[in-house]
């Protein structure tokens, strides 16, 4: 049985919080027309998906600077897109808080961070007989946007920027398609930096859960990591896969707060 009741180790839950942020900024500027602008801890990111949790200034220190925050906000620079403020810890300085209703971001959301030791990802977690999984490319894109939106409901608009070839063909950005008799069931993506993996579009459609492929998908981004030498992931746990990524290691390591609209 797994034990997610240690507590997380620090360094990672810090070294995995910045990789994350930077993930976020190499997808940003994997876009024709994205931004990502670094002063210190705070970033301003424009990735240009229309998800206010995509686009914003992230910081990284804890407790979380204010005045450094406010320093990065510009909010022309997102123009029409939706963004947040994102600091990690729940406990926020009221001048944060301030900060964020001066620029329309009162609703506040609380966000879990995971990670996960990789010492066995190589042996854990092999794919059951019949089931096969394999990275994409860009001349796959396509494909993979359809399988993203549907595992997730929404329209593929809201995906497409994950899924362009210049995305898929990066060296650090890697795409993968659970396949069951030749017919996709799930995705999954992983980004490499600095020795961690961020597991990103866990994505199964509804007509093909319940059957284990989330845990497939999740995996086969874990064990390819795990060969290019990296040694902890990290992910944003949806609720409903929640419960998936605590049965396979993964333990809450803390939590972020968001402000949005």
């Amino acid at each position: 049985m797994i034990d997610n009741s240690a507590p997380a180790d620090p360094h990672l839950t810090d070294a995995a919080a910045i990789a994350c942020v930077r993930a976020y900024a190499l997808l940003a500027t994997a876009q024709t027309d994205g931004q990502a602008v670094r002063t210190g801890s705070t970033t301003r990111i424009v990735t240009g998906v229309p998800m206010a949790l995509l686009n914003g200034v992230f910081h990284t220190d804890v407790p979380a600077d204010p005045q450094a925050v406010a320093a990065q906000i510009r909010s022309e620079s997102f123009g029409d897109l939706p963004w947040s403020i994102q600091v990690r810890g729940r406990d926020t300085d009221p001048l944060l808080e301030k900060e964020a209703g001066a620029h329309g971001l009162g609703q506040r959301h609380d966000i879990t961070f995971m990670t996960r030791d990789l010492s066995d990802a190589d042996a854990a977690f092999r794919p059951d007989d019949g089931v096969v999984v394999r990275p994409l490319t860009g001349t796959e894109s396509a494909m993979f946007l359809r399988l993203v939106a549907a595992g997730f409901e929404a329209p593929q608009e809201i995906f497409a920027r994950f899924a362009t070839p210049a995305v898929l063909d990066h060296p650090a950005m890697h795409a993968y398609v659970t396949e069951v008799d030749g017919i996709p069931v799930a995705s999954s993506f992983g980004v490499h930096l600095d020795g961690l993996v961020g597991v990103f579009n866990i994505a199964v459609p509804p007509e093909h859960r319940r059957r284990g492929y989330a845990r497939t998908a999740t995996a086969a981004v874990l064990r390819a990591a795990r060969i290019d030498g990296a040694r902890a992931a990290y992910l944003h746990p949806t609720p409903a896969g929640l419960p998936v990524y605590l049965g396979m290691g993964f333990r809450t390591a803390e939590h972020w707060t968001a402000f949005s609209r």
